[in-house]
């Protein structure tokens, strides 16, 4: 029996930010593209999509606990401002960002059984996210844009470019659009055209993307490295 994959994917354009949301909905795309086809070792269930330049921790974990089916893995993509001490800009009560534990603690107490995280943020700082499972969390693997002194940055492409990674961008009206061109970041997009031309059998997989030599060229363009604990 293959291994049920629940996705959930975040974007916040707070700040200076223009991009977030459109990593969002791109990803959210890759993501219901492996949802329809479901041709892997695991079995992805329809995705879940969240963007709000205010988007509160307990809209996710509400929406969570609405589930009414289990699944091995929880899959979550943030893009969004990081910050030092695993800070993410997820607003938590009255305060505008979540720190990694509460944030696993409130994603853990949503859930109904026990799972598997796999996280994925594209952010500043991403490498001060702290792995440490918690109650029904058992394990959590981690890619993230930034290593935890580094800041990540955002591109501008377009969609005809876009268009080459889908033959139906599903939210493509949602895209914040100007003169055609369409700020996103600049991990998001790569992380994105690898594995849409990459055949793989299992999400563990994903980590053998990162031995491509265009992250070395993404590091001597930016300073951006990604950090990837996928084991």
């Amino acid at each position: 029996m293959k291994n049920k994959i629940y996705s959930i994917c975040i974007g916040t354009n707070n700040g200076n930010l223009t991009g977030s949301k459109n990593d969002s909905i791109l990803f959210y795309n890759l993501l219901y593209y492996l949802y329809k086809i479901n041709k892997h070792y695991e079995y992805w269930l329809k995705p879940a999509l969240f963007y709000d330049n205010n988007l509160n921790i307990q809209t996710i974990c509400n929406h969570l606990n609405n589930i009414d089916y289990n699944f091995k893995y929880l899959l979550i993509f943030y893009s969004g401002h990081g910050y030092n001490d695993g800070m993410l800009n997820i607003t938590d009560d009255n305060l505008l960002t979540i720190n990694n534990i509460n944030f696993l603690k409130k994603i853990s107490n949503s859930l109904k059984n026990d799972i598997e995280l796999f996280l994925i943020l594209d952010c500043c700082y991403g490498g001060t996210f702290k792995i440490l499972p918690y109650n029904k969390i058992k394990k959590i693997y981690l890619i993230s844009s930034t290593q935890h002194n580094q800041i990540a940055y955002e591109g501008i492409t377009s969609i005809e470019q876009i268009d080459k990674l889908f033959n139906n961008i599903i939210f493509k009206n949602m895209l914040d659009v100007n003169d055609n061109n369409i700020s996103m970041g600049i991990f998001t997009f790569n992380f994105i055209y690898l594995l849409k031309q990459t055949k793989f059998n299992s999400i563990i997989d994903w980590k053998n993307l990162f031995n491509n030599n265009l992250w070395i060229k993404i590091n001597n363009l930016t300073n951006q490295k990604p950090l990837v604990i996928w084991k």
